[in-house]
């Protein structure tokens, strides 16, 4: 110990430089002499009662809170805005497109009044189609169309399809299979602007004919008939166009023939006319085409969004009935999804791997997508997005427990004691709970996901440095022939260890509440919980790791020394007053006059350790 922590050799005025001028110092460091079993246990006491607090009546670590696609989102932003005006607009308005086709409506879809199994549109899945490389043409190609119209399958096409499809109201008509299941066609998805049957009306399409069945509707509805029923009210129908359901559908499942060129160049311009058709038309198109369509004259990306599922499920009176049991069902079902597209796709997924990773090299800046059919680059988001989210913080977490492991290791090697090490980690561990605690019950937020858990690899970092410091501080308090008692030893790793821990941990913890002032809910509240952490971790550094040291030097060592036959010598607790002469040497530090009043403390004369049970 000598060799790694020389005698220090200083001139006096250094010495004093690094000692606290406070009484406070003092009187708080001899009582933690004193008293330091008792002090031991107290620390412990509360640790675990707002531990147990925090695990038993507000499940931390056992409970998280739900999650939807609003956390992350930013509510002042014009994109948030938008949206949440446009889901307004959905659920209490509805589309004046949709509106003006009530009379299109196939005569399938009746209305008694009643709650009908998966009525409701439910989950979601959004679909992202780019050429493979980025290339700067139109995305609307025979070979790229049947690609997408594939990768649409294998929703379309899964067995447990119709037990969960959306079967409520639709303008675009439905699917049924061998067993007479429906289910709504996906309205939403650009492979319906393509394949589908189209119908020679012709005749009576003309609105001089007196028959004309349409005279009623607006330029919104006669859009919609162009786009979706494939009744050509505007342009007539594109050459080699499909004319049987049978040609574009097989039950629920798409038929994914390649089309005609000349009929999938001519329906695109007829898309890309409609833009300017009506205000409804363009804000209908509008989300399958790029945003620059209009100056280039092609699109070169295109979107779907297919309803996953529809709610309430068989068995259930609605969507609150049961909402757990739902839930749980949905679960199932989106993974299975989830997975199903993992397999067609050819991605795999490992416990420290995502499957949507991918090690294909930038393009322009872009990189390309782990999934891709033909020469599609496809991304795709689905209601199972929030479970990739927690397989990805899950696997970081197994992280956790080779860096607890390395930590133990080297903090036992750097301590020499297994005991200093130990208490060092639960200190660590129980920084994260106790947080919840202030984060939770006192400041009242419900927020906690899988994120926040990762601050253990924050408080492992700062914490271990925290015991590091204290430790190294007091090796060299040991050999240090002006600190001779176990007071002024613990005075001055103490106070060395309080300024010094209290620079590196409130400037850490300031950084993490500035993050509070950030727009997005989950970072907002992570970076709350992380600097509660951080603090507590410090209080617990400069209150219970004392005492564990003392215990470490008084008992354990003895304890040691006796069952392997080495020699120990306690050093002398210097319980009693300093004496003038003392204090003029050491400096104020040790509480100048206020330390002289203190009252000396009795000691027991044969072993020397303080009255009244300063050991556990």
């Amino acid at each position: 110990l000598e060799r790694r922590h020389p005698p220090c050799v200083c001139g006096m005025a250094d010495h004093e430089a690094h000692m606290p001028h406070s009484g406070m110092s003092y009187k708080f460091c001899h009582t933690l002499t004193r008293h330091y079993g008792k002090f031991f246990t107290l620390c412990v006491a509360l640790i675990v009662a707002m531990c147990a607090v925090s695990v038993g009546q507000y499940s931390f670590m056992i409970e998280q809170s739900e999650q939807s696609s609003y956390d992350w989102t930013v509510s002042e932003a014009e994109q948030s805005e938008q949206r949440d005006a446009l889901e307004w607009a959905r659920d209490h308005q509805g589309l004046r497109v949709r509106m003006s086709a009530r009379s299109m409506q196939s005569s399938d879809d009746d209305d008694d009044g009643e709650v009908r199994t998966r009525s409701e549109q439910g989950s979601s899945m959004t679909i992202v189609y780019q050429h493979l490389g980025f290339a700067n043409e139109s995305i609307f190609t025979p070979a790229n169309l049947k690609a997408m119209c594939e990768v649409e399958n294998v929703l379309l096409g899964d067995r447990e399809y119709p037990k969960f499809c959306f079967n409520g109201k639709s303008t675009v008509g439905y699917t049924r299979d061998g067993e007479n299941r429906r289910c709504a066609k996906q309205q939403m998805s650009i492979v319906s602007l393509y394949y589908l049957a189209w119908t020679e009306w012709s005749p009576v399409l003309s609105p001089n004919n007196a028959s004309y069945p349409f005279s009623s509707l607006d330029d919104g509805a006669l859009g919609f008939l162009q786009l979706y029923q494939g009744i050509p009210v505007i342009d007539g129908v594109p050459p080699n166009a499909p004319k049987k359901e049978s040609d574009v559908y097989d039950g629920h499942t798409r038929v994914c023939d390649e089309l005609s060129s000349a009929y999938v160049t001519n329906r695109t311009k007829q898309i890309l006319k409609l833009v300017d058709y009506s205000d409804d038309t363009r804000s209908l198109l509008g989300f399958f085409l790029s945003k620059d369509v209009e100056d280039t004259g092609f699109s070169e990306l295109t979107r779907s969004s297919l309803v996953v599922a529809g709610q309430p499920l068989e068995g259930f009176d609605d969507e609150e009935d049961r909402e757990d049991e739902q839930d749980d069902i949905y679960e199932v079902y989106n993974l299975r999804m989830e997975r199903k597209l993992f397999d067609f796709f050819g991605m795999q997924d490992t416990q420290f791997r995502s499957a949507y990773r991918t090690d294909e090299p930038p393009v322009d800046g872009r990189y390309p997508s782990a999934a891709t059919q033909g020469g599609v680059d496809v991304r795709y988001m689905g209601p199972w997005s929030d479970e990739e989210f927690n397989r990805m913080v899950n696997s970081d977490l197994m992280w956790v427990i080779g860096s607890v492991s390395f930590v133990l290791i080297y903090m036992t090697v750097h301590t020499y004691s297994l005991w200093l090490a130990c208490i060092g980690m639960f200190q660590i561990f129980t920084s994260l709970p106790v947080a919840f605690f202030f984060y939770r019950v006192v400041g009242q937020v419900d927020y906690f996901v899988q994120l926040h858990i990762l601050t253990i690899f924050l408080v492992l970092g700062v914490g271990a440095d925290d015991v590091f410091v204290y430790v190294d501080s007091w090796k060299q308090a040991s050999v240090d022939p002006h600190l001779d008692t176990q007071v002024k030893r613990v005075l001055y790793t103490w106070s060395h260890t309080a300024q010094s821990v209290f620079n590196t941990s409130f400037t850490t913890a300031s950084a993490f509440f500035a993050t509070a002032l950030n727009p997005v809910m989950p970072i907002s509240s992570f970076g709350i919980f992380a600097a509660l952490a951080i603090i507590i971790n410090y209080i617990f550094t400069i209150t219970l790791f004392p005492a564990t040291v003392l215990i470490w030097e008084n008992d354990l060592r003895q304890c040691w020394a006796k069952i392997f036959g080495g020699t120990f010598e306690r050093v002398p607790w210097g319980l009693d007053p300093p004496s003038p002469k003392e204090l003029r040497s050491v400096g104020p530090a040790f509480g100048g006059t206020d330390a002289m009043a203190a009252k000396p403390a009795a000691v027991d004369s044969e072993s020397g350790s303080p009255a009244g049970g300063g050991g556990p």
